[in-house]
C-alpha cells in the first residue's frame, strides 16, 4: 500500500501498515481502534467514539496547547496495567486544515496527520509512539474534531531524567556517554536522511529506555512533523538548533562534537560541514535570545 493512501481506505483504516488490523468505532464520524488494544479499551468504557471524545484522564497541561487537550489513561490489558496517552483536538477550521494540505498533501485534521506520520516513520525504522485508537468529527459549523491514543513509548523522557541526575550524567562513564550520544545522533541522522523535519526537536521530545548494555531512543510529539518540499535546510538547521540549545550546560564541547560527526556521517573531518555548524549556532543564540526576554 502507498504511504499516499494509509488514511484513504474505507474499511477499515490503515490496512497493511504493519500493525494490527484496525475496526471502526460506533458512531457518527469516522473512527477506528486497534483489533489488539479493543477490549481493553472496551474495559476502561471506551466502547464508542464519544467515549474517546468525552473521558477526562490524567490531564497533562503545558502551555501554548490551545484547543488541545491530553490526558493519560491506564488500561488493563492482558491482566497488566497499561498507560496510553489521549490527545483531543477541538475545532480545528478549514484553513488550518487547507495549510496542512499545502505542507503534506494530504487533507486531514490535527490526529489523522498523527497517526499517519507516526505509520511511516515506523514503517522507516525510526522509533516513535504508536497510535491504538484515532477518529474524526464534525465539530459544529466547518470545524473538525478528531482524537489520537497513543501507546507510551518505553523509558523515561531524556529532559526529565536529565533534569533529575545531572550529577549522574557528570559522573558518567566516559564510554557510556559517547554511546549515548551516538545512539541520539543516529536516530536524529535517520529522521533527516528520510526526510523529515520536526520543528520542535528538543530533548524534551525524546523518550530514552536503557536495557542492560542497549540504549534505544523513541521519538514522541509528531504533531508538526512534515516532509517538506523546499527549504529544507532551513528547517534541518532549525531542527538541530532546538536539539543543541535544549542540551544545555549538560553536553560539553566533545560531546557536542561527536554528535555532529555521527549524525554527518562518522567520519573524523567536520571541515567540510563548518557552515552548517555555524548556521546551526547562529540559530541556537537567536533561540537563546529569544528565551530569555
Amino acid at each position: 500500500m502507498s504511504r499516499s493512501s494509509l488514511l484513504n481506505v474505507p474499511d477499515p483504516a490503515l490496512r497493511g501498515t504493519g500493525v494490527s488490523a484496525w475496526v471502526p468505532l460506533p458512531g457518527a464520524g469516522r473512527s477506528f481502534v486497534r483489533r489488539d488494544w479493543r477490549e481493553a479499551f472496551a474495559g476502561s468504557g471506551l466502547h464508542e467514539e464519544k467515549d474517546f471524545f468525552s473521558v477526562i484522564g490524567e490531564t497533562l497541561s503545558k502551555p501554548g496547547l490551545g484547543q488541545r487537550y491530553r490526558a493519560r489513561l491506564h488500561l488493563q490489558k492482558e491482566g497488566a496495567m497499561q498507560t496510553v496517552y489521549l490527545k483531543r483536538f477541538s475545532g480545528e477550521t478549514v484553513p488550518a486544515r487547507a495549510r496542512r494540505w499545502l505542507e503534506t498533501g494530504h487533507w486531514q485534521t490535527a490526529a489523522e496527520h498523527e497517526v499517519r506520520v507516526s505509520i511511516e516513520l515506523a514503517q522507516e525504522e525510526i522509533a516513535v509512539a504508536q497510535p491504538l485508537a484515532w477518529g474524526s468529527k464534525s465539530g459544529g459549523g466547518s470545524g473538525r474534531d478528531s482524537f489520537v491514543v497513543l501507546a507510551a513509548a518505553p523509558g523515561q523522557s531524556v529532559h526529565e531524567w536529565l533534569r533529575r541526575v545531572p550529577a549522574e550524567w557528570r559522573q558518567a562513564n566516559w564510554r557510556w556517554k559517547c554511546r549515548w550520544v551516538e545512539a541520539l545522533a543516529a536516530l536524529v541522522r535517520r529522521f533527516h536522511v528520510h526526510g523529515w523535519r520536526h520543528r520542535d526537536l528538543y530533548l524534551s521530545h525524546f523518550f530514552m529506555d536503557q536495557r542492560e548494555d542497549e540504549l534505544m531512543f523513541t521519538l514522541i510529539d509528531l504533531q508538526r512533523i512534515f516532509r517538506p518540499r523546499w527549504r529544507k535546510e532551513r528547517w534541518r538547521v532549525k531542527d538541530l538548533a532546538q536539539l543543541n540549545y535544549s542540551a544545555g550546560s549538560q553536553f560539553s564541547r566533545a560531546m557536542r562534537m561527536r554528535f555532529a560527526r555521527h549524525y554527518l556521517g562518522g567520519g573524523k573531518r567536520i571541515g567540510p560541514h563548518k557552515s552548517l555548524l555555524r548556521k546551526i549556532q547562529r540559530k541556537t543564540n537567536g533561540i537563546a535570545r529569544r528565551s530569555r526576554a
